[in-house]
């Protein structure tokens, strides 16, 4: 929705921007694509945990049940490169749904190793169009930890892998559940760039192209859009068009952990210097051993094009996607040495695909924290309390390009905001402002003033600052952002005032 007249911000909830067992139902540690060896998906299903009746003891843990929604909004840049929304109607796929699933997990980040533990995920196989029909649903049952934070990933270019370049939504409000209950309408927003233009690459693609994939153009892609799918460009990937004839790397491929035969098995290759996946071979079959399975793996590509970063993934949650909590490993040398890299050179190489190798998989951050401080330039916070003491100091992290005015009630629907009250403001000489955001966004980053609080700012007549870089907006990568400080000047509040 796009108001014309209002600061306009997106969908996203109070927010900057959002179990098997080892034995008998002992909780076992799992391998992740963040970190092997240090990220672990909760399997406390311990019945028991609950039933302390003492009632001095305070409820630890997360208990309960999460509901709630996913949806996908497209935007564009306008003429001044601000960001607008494209309603699906008004875009040339309509009312069809032109990407992959949408995988949501709930997860805590440790805030000192930075490792994610996952406890649950749920995957919407057939998202649509209408965010409202992309509910979500499930439990969560942890001792570990007393409060998760939910995100949603869009696997956009339907590769079936989850990957850094995929756009992330984040809920950013953590959810804390203790007592079994249910909460509801925990709906997350990703926002992901429009463009529908024509494919004049070559290859055997051609016809319409959606929101065109990294790589995307003379030199090729692995998949193209015919205009109603996605389909496999053998002339790209695959061999076909080499000069100097094809080489092939591969071998066998080895999960060494307990292997259940549930959910499939893929392996791919990686743009050289990126973490955009190229070409993914996924279904690979393999057969149960009693230290876990085997199979074979390998690529076939011209002769001497060199390096490229290769993985090997087990989708052992079964949802037929490539994701954080799924278990991951990468090529090893005869001594069992991870690589990391093949190359294809000007003979074949025989190397092993190990699963797991700790630390093999994508380095997916869902959020950063963008903080600051809000001062005043021309007085002291209690000057203002004395003369407007129901004033209230907004610092937004919004969607879209600000208006002259938005309503209190709309900003909900930033990434996140942060407000102080009068009693913040009493004796303060500087507001410590504290963001939510997915990364890799741009956001737009601001504090307001509501003086009377009657719910309405106005940047004309009310206190107004700026953030980030040039017209308030700020470039979000993969690593917290701090110093983000604003000055804020009420004079002309006090010029215009009445004698």
């Amino acid at each position: 929705m796009r108001l014309d007249s209002m600061l306009t911000i997106g969908n996203a909830s109070l927010m900057l921007l959002i179990a098997g067992c080892c034995n008998d139902c002992n909780p076992c540690e799992k391998d992740t694509s963040l970190d092997t060896g240090a990220v672990e998906v909760d399997t406390d299903t311990d019945a028991d945990a609950d039933t302390d009746t003492d009632t001095d003891v305070v409820p630890v843990g997360v208990h309960g049940t999460i509901n709630g929604t996913v949806t996908v909004s497209l935007y564009e840049y306008d003429s001044a490169d601000n960001i607008s929304d494209v309603a699906w109607e008004d875009s040339c796929f309509g009312d069809n749904f032109p990407y992959g699933d949408i995988f949501v997990t709930a997860y805590h980040t440790d805030e000192k190793t930075g490792v994610e533990t996952y406890y649950a995920d749920y995957t919407l196989t057939s998202p649509q169009t209408n965010g409202a029909l992309n509910t979500f649903s499930f439990d969560i049952d942890t001792d570990q930890v007393n409060e998760i934070h939910l995100y949603a990933v869009l696997d956009k270019w339907f590769n079936r892998v989850i990957e850094p370049s995929d756009p992330i939504g984040i809920y950013g409000e953590p959810v804390i559940l203790q007592g079994g209950e249910t909460v509801n309408d925990v709906n997350i927003e990703i926002l992901t760039e429009y463009w529908c233009g024509t494919w004049d690459g070559s290859g055997s693609g051609g016809g319409a192209c959606p929101d065109c994939p990294p790589g995307w153009g003379s030199s090729g892609s692995c998949y193209y859009w015919d205009g109603t799918q996605w389909v496999f460009n053998s002339d790209v990937c695959g061999g076909g068009g080499c000069t100097d004839g094809t080489v092939s790397v591969g071998g066998s491929l080895d999960i060494a952990v307990p292997y259940n035969g549930v959910g499939d098995v893929g392996t791919f290759l990686l743009y050289p210097g990126t973490e955009s996946v190229w070409w993914l071979q996924p279904d690979i079959a393999v057969t149960p051993t009693a230290e876990g399975a085997t199979g074979s793996w390998g690529f076939t590509y011209c002769k001497n094009t060199g390096p490229y970063v290769a993985r090997g993934v087990w989708d052992d949650n079964d949802n037929g996607l490539y994701d954080p909590s799924d278990t991951w490993g990468q090529p090893v040398d005869a001594d069992g040495v991870a690589l990391g890299t093949i190359s294809f050179g000007e003979v074949d190489e025989d190397l092993t695909m190990l699963i797991p190798v700790g630390g093999s998989g994508f380095e997916l951050v869902p959020f950063v924290r963008v903080t600051g401080g809000v001062s005043r330039l021309d007085g002291s916070w209690d000057d203002l309390l004395v003369d407007y003491p129901d004033v209230h100091v907004y610092v937004v992290g919004g969607k879209y390009y600000a208006e002259q005015q938005v309503l209190v009630s709309e900003l909900d629907e930033a990434y996140d905001f942060d407000v102080f009250a009068p009693e913040d403001l009493a004796g303060a000489s500087e507001l410590n402002y504290s963001l939510l955001a997915p990364s890799n966004i741009s956001l737009y980053l601001y504090a307001a003033a509501d003086m009377d609080n009657d719910g309405l700012i106005d940047a004309s007549l009310e206190g107004w600052a700026c953030g980030g870089e040039g017209d308030c907006w700020l470039n979000v990568g993969q690593s917290n952002i701090s110093g983000q400080n604003m000055g804020m000047d009420f004079s002309s509040l006090y010029d215009t005032a009445a004698p």
